[in-house]
């Protein structure tokens, strides 16, 4: 069995609400949270991650910032 690439994306989309983003950003850049701080504050919100599971990983949060930021920068 073969598969061919079609130029589509792979896999299935990690959609972040807009509101998830800006919180993460603003509490890293204002209140200077660690990640996993982060992480911690969205868990307990009840929040889901972007796969949709109920608990963040500090690493999706900082990536999550660093696009952001470079977003921001440019």
């Amino acid at each position: 069995m073969s598969y061919r690439w079609t130029g589509g994306p792979v896999g299935r989309p990690r959609l972040v609400p807009q509101s998830v983003v800006d919180r993460i950003y603003l509490m890293r850049e204002a209140q200077h949270l660690p990640f996993r701080a982060i992480a911690r504050a969205l868990d307990a919100d009840g929040i889901p991650s972007p796969l949709g599971l109920p608990t963040w990983q500090a690493s999706t949060v900082r990536r999550i910032h660093s696009r952001t930021h470079q977003r921001q920068a440019s």
